[in-house]
C-alpha cells in the first residue's frame, strides 16, 4: 500500500509545473543587465539581489517596489518563454512575521495543458543567503489535486549584502527619498531630541527608571514603537513598552518590555556555561557553524541576569544575540541590547556597557527586588529557568513552564541589524529642529549613574 500511494504522489508530482502568469515581458535577461537596471548605487533590502532556483534552472531577481512589496523578474529559465518576464502584478508580499513573504503562482496540469489554477504559497527567508519555497496544496476543476511542493533559492548576488550595503555611499542631501523618509523618522513622538541631555526617566507600567545619556532618543509605548517598525519594514512590533537609539552613530538600540510575572526566586540558579552552550548547539539548524559565548550567563549582586552569544552561520555571517534581566518584586524586564557587529567589535568592553546600562535601571521603593515579602505573587519559573528557556534550554526549565526554545528560525539581523545598518548609513545626525547631534563616542555609556536596589 505505501508503494502504491508513493508511485500515485509521484505521478501528481510530474503532472504539474509551478510557474507565474507573464504580466510583463520587457525585463533583463541578463544579470549583469538586471544589477545594473535594478540595483545600481542604491542600498538593498535583505531579501533584494539576484537569486537561484536549481529545480527550475533559473535566475530570479527579487526587487523591492514599496515598504512591503517586491516584485519578482525572471533573469535566466530552462524554459526560454519566461526569460525577461514579470510574474504576478501583487507579487512577494512582506507578512508581519520576520522573514516570511506571500506570494500567488499558476499551476499548470501539465497531463491538460490547458487547466490551470491559482496557487498560495510562502517565501522563508531562512538565512540571509537562502530562501525555502513552498506552494500549498491546491485542486483544479478537474478534482484533480497537488500536494505541497518545497523548493530553495540560494543567493548569488551580493555574495555579502552587508558588505555590499556598507559600501553604497548615501547621498543624504542629493536623495529625496532618504530626506524624506529621514524626515518622518525624525518626526515620530522621540523623547531628548530637542534638547538633549542626561537624566532619568520612567518606564511605563514597571514602577522604575532608567537612565538616558545625552546622545540617546527614545520612544514610549507600543504606538509610537509599532510607528517606529512600520516606517522601517512596514509592520508592527512584537510587544514593548521602551526603545532607546543611539542617535550619534547609530551604533546600538535597545529594547525594553516589563512582563508583570511576580517575584522571581533566585534558588534555582544553578549552571555549567560548556553543558547549556552544548544544548544550544544541539537545538540549533543544521546551517548554525559555530556558537560561542561572548559574555557567559551572570547573576549580579545588583538582581539582574545578563548574558550574549555569538552565532557563525555557515555562509560566513556572525550574529549576536545580547539579553538582559532586571529583577523587581512584582515582575521584571526583559532587554535586548542591540549592537552592530564589525571588525572593532570589543567583547570585554560590550559586557561593561550592557552592566552599566542594567545597573542604571531602578525600581521605586517598595518595587524592588529586596523589597519582597512573604505572600507576594511569585513567577512560575525561577531566574535559572528564565535565562534557559530563552536560550533554548530544556533542561533547567521548572516544570509547567514550556521552554522558549530558540531554535534559530531567524538571524537576529532580522530585527536588529537590518535598523542599526540603515539608520547608520542613511539619516543626517540632525534633531527634529535642526541642531546638529553632539559627536560624542558610545563609550559613555559605562558612565551611567548606578542604582542602588
Amino acid at each position: 500500500m505505501k508503494k502504491l500511494i508513493l508511485q500515485i504522489t509521484l505521478i501528481l508530482l510530474l503532472s504539474i509545473n509551478f510557474s507565474y502568469s507573464v504580466t510583463r515581458v520587457d525585463g533583463p535577461s541578463d544579470p549583469e543587465v538586471a544589477k545594473k537596471k535594478f540595483f545600481e548605487n542604491r542600498k538593498l533590502d535583505i531579501i533584494e539581489g539576484l537569486w537561484y532556483q536549481q529545480k527550475e534552472g533559473a535566475i530570479y531577481a527579487i526587487v523591492k517596489t514599496s515598504s512591503n512589496t517586491y516584485n519578482i523578474w525572471t533573469v535566466d529559465h530552462k524554459l526560454q518563454k519566461y526569460v525577461g518576464t514579470l510574474g504576478l502584478e501583487n507579487g512577494l508580499r512582506k507578512t508581519s512575521v520576520s522573514g516570511k513573504y506571500t506570494y500567488k503562482t499558476t499551476v499548470y496540469n501539465i497531463a491538460n495543458p490547458s487547466e490551470e489554477a491559482i496557487g498560495y504559497g510562502e517565501f522563508n527567508l531562512e538565512n540571509i543567503n537562502k530562501i525555502n519555497k513552498v506552494i500549498d496544496s491546491g485542486c483544479w476543476s478537474t478534482n484533480q489535486c497537488w500536494a505541497p511542493i518545497y523548493g530553495e533559492k540560494v543567493r548569488i548576488w551580493p555574495e555579502d549584502i552587508y558588505a555590499y550595503n556598507d559600501n553604497i555611499k548615501t547621498v543624504s542631501n542629493n536623495s529625496s527619498d532618504d530626506s524624506d523618509l529621514s524626515k518622518k523618522f525624525y518626526q515620530l513622538n522621540w523623547f531628548n531630541i530637542d534638547n538633549p541631555k542626561n537624566h532619568w526617566t520612567e518606564i511605563p507600567g514597571s514602577n522604575s527608571k532608567v537612565n538616558i545619556l545625552e546622545d540617546e532618543i527614545y520612544l514610549k509605548g507600543q504606538k509610537d514603537i509599532d510607528a517606529y517598525n512600520q516606517l522601517l519594514f512596514g509592520e508592527p512590533a512584537n510587544e514593548k513598552v521602551m526603545l532607546i537609539v543611539d542617535n550619534n552613530s547609530f551604533d546600538y538600540s535597545i529594547l525594553i518590555n516589563y512582563l508583570n510575572e511576580g517575584y522571581v526566586a533566585k534558588d534555582d540558579w544553578n549552571y555549567n556555561p560548556k553543558e547549556l552552550l552544548d544544548e544550544m548547539s544541539q537545538t540549533s539548524k543544521d546551517d548554525v557553524k559555530n556558537i560561542k559565548w561572548i559574555f557567559e550567563p551572570q547573576l549580579s549582586d545588583n538582581n539582574y541576569a545578563y548574558y550574549s552569544y555569538e552565532v557563525l552561520w555557515d555562509d560566513g555571517d556572525r550574529t549576536i544575540e545580547t539579553a538582559i534581566f532586571s529583577f523587581g518584586r512584582k515582575g521584571y524586564h526583559e532587554i535586548k541590547f542591540l549592537k552592530k557587529i564589525d571588525e572593532n567589535f570589543n567583547a570585554r568592553e560590550f559586557e561593561e556597557i550592557a552592566k552599566g546600562f542594567a545597573d542604571s535601571i531602578t525600581f521605586q521603593e517598595g518595587y524592588r527586588y529586596s523589597d519582597y515579602k512573604s505572600g507576594d505573587k511569585t513567577a512560575a519559573v525561577g531566574i535559572g529557568g528564565l535565562v534557559a528557556g530563552t536560550l533554548g534550554v530544556k533542561a533547567l526549565a521548572k516544570a509547567g513552564v514550556l521552554a522558549k526554545l530558540l531554535g534559530f528560525a531567524a538571524k537576529f539581523w532580522w530585527i536588529i541589524l537590518a535598523p542599526l545598518i540603515f539608520l547608520g548609513g542613511l539619516f543626517n545626525k540632525k534633531s527634529s529642529s535642526g541642531k546638529t547631534v553632539s559627536n560624542k563616542t558610545s563609550r559613555k555609556r559605562k558612565s551611567r549613574s548606578k542604582k542602588t536596589d
